[in-house]
């Protein structure tokens, strides 16, 4: 699959016919696929609420593109009905998972998110575990594994590892 195949499959999820009865898309491990043809896919997704699943796993994406999905599940005028996005395994940044984390605080329909196996670092990993600390959210499910977190590193330091403990140690 390339770039112009994911920019069909974006300009079909605004035809209504179509769009209405497509759930699940799995574009997982199509490294063609590009940052452009993901991008224009996030900003198909911001007004479709039918689409609830999405893997994008293993596509060696960039920041620019985990962004703009970041920002699908957050635009104010969005009615983004995804409740399930898998992004292990690409090159996603701190950057992303701070877009993730400014997502989290305003959505209500994501229960699942995959950003395992990415270059997150503390800083990404730990502004998600910090909204999810301190906001209400629906979301069940995180896997923020492999993503080049410090294990030793201090929360005052970004130290994802410690956040996490103490997000859960307050968990109630």
């Amino acid at each position: 699959m390339t770039e112009k195949d994911v920019l069909v499959i974006a300009s079909l999820l605004v035809t209504p016919s179509i769009s209405s009865s497509l759930a699940k898309i799995d574009l997982s491990g199509n490294i063609s696929i590009g940052s452009i043809g993901v991008i224009a896919l996030a900003h198909a997704l911001r007004n479709n609420s039918t689409v609830t699943e999405l893997d994008l796993s293993d596509n060696n994406l960039d920041d620019a593109s985990g962004v703009a999905i970041a920002e699908c599940l957050s635009s104010s005028s969005a009615q983004c009905g995804l409740q399930s996005l898998y992004l292990k395994g690409n090159h996603f940044g701190p950057e992303v998972g701070q877009a993730f984390a400014n997502s989290l605080q305003v959505n209500t329909s994501l229960t699942t998110l995959f950003l395992g196996s990415n270059e997150l670092g503390d800083s990404g990993v730990s502004a998600i575990i910090n909204v999810l600390a301190s906001h209400h959210s629906n979301l069940h499910t995180l896997d923020v594994g492999d993503n080049q977190i410090t294990p030793t590193a201090s929360a005052s330091e970004g130290g994802a590892i410690r956040v996490i403990a103490e997000a859960l140690r307050n968990n109630s």
